[in-house]
């Protein structure tokens, strides 16, 4: 049987592993997670992804009792199930589990779920359609917490919408999407929202950005409006699943991607970056 999933102590297939009942991620979802995507058994930028994760758990006060070492270790058992192929690995650290209670006290025993699964290697050439929907998310947007339930109900929209991923926009400003980054390319200029509490710091939106640093594409980290967005030469789409992808168009407002060579040239650098690093 393959062990594709590890909580508390136990290793096991995803169908059977037993969660806690009383776990405060199933009464608040009182928690935090990250995900990462590998292949070859080897994580891409395992470090960023680690290092956020333990940085969200401080910001919400939540103290792991395992460190970094033994955390790559489960992920090690698990990779092995997968051999050789793609994979998406999500890690997941609520509070504690005890009796449903909105207040929390100072320590308790924190719970760790962690999951893997074997996934179509990224391309780099996907190509989006997006629509915008409004903002109703929380105020804590750059903490990766397991509260989700906008970035749900933004999806479904986008679905009912024959849309492949929402955008979401605060008043007149874009912010993200309901589980990616939005950027957008300007006169050969890639603009993407700065980094505050109403986007998270995504891994892929670092990596882009380091890619438009080696290259010499100018960035900047500025507010750009549903105006801008719709007026861009080009729309890049960041993930941890996609890496990047290229939009299309945003309800139904077409961009012209078949005549651009940036944003593919981005997409594809990034992709090149992943599969060096994941080689074999």
């Amino acid at each position: 049987m393959t062990k594709n999933a590890y909580y508390n102590g136990a290793f096991g297939n995803i169908s059977e592993i037993k969660l806690s009942l009383t776990d405060r991620a199933v009464f608040f979802g009182d928690g935090i997670y990250d995900a990462a995507i590998g292949r070859c058994g080897k994580i891409f930028m395992a470090k960023e992804h680690i290092r956020r994760f333990f940085s969200n758990a401080r910001r919400i006060g939540i103290t792991p009792t395992f460190g970094e070492s033994e955390l790559y270790g489960i992920f090690s058992k698990l990779i092995s199930s997968v051999s050789d192929r793609c994979f998406f690995l999500y890690f997941q650290l609520s509070r504690y589990s005890d009796e449903r209670c909105h207040s929390y006290p100072e320590s308790g025993k924190s719970n760790l779920l962690v999951t893997i699964k074997e996934i179509p290697e990224p391309t780099g050439m996907d190509i989006l359609r997006l629509t915008v929907c409004e903002d109703i998310r929380h105020g804590m947007c750059d903490v990766k917490t397991l509260n989700l339930l906008p970035s749900v109900l933004a999806a479904k929209q986008a679905t009912l919408r024959n849309a492949d991923e929402a955008v979401f926009k605060k008043g007149d400003i874009i912010t993200e999407c309901s589980h990616s980054n939005v950027h957008i390319i300007k006169d050969g200029r890639l603009i993407t929202h700065p980094l505050d509490s109403s986007i998270l710091p995504g891994i892929s939106r670092y990596h882009l950005l380091s890619v438009c640093r080696r290259t010499g594409v100018l960035t900047e980290e500025r507010r750009f409006s549903e105006k801008e967005l719709l007026t861009a030469d080009e729309v890049l789409v960041t993930s941890t699943s996609r890496l990047a992808a290229r939009a299309e168009s945003t309800d139904g407002h077409p961009y012209g991607i078949s005549d651009s060579t940036l944003g593919a040239r981005l997409c594809m650098r990034m992709y090149e970056d992943f599969i060096g690093h994941t080689a074999k």
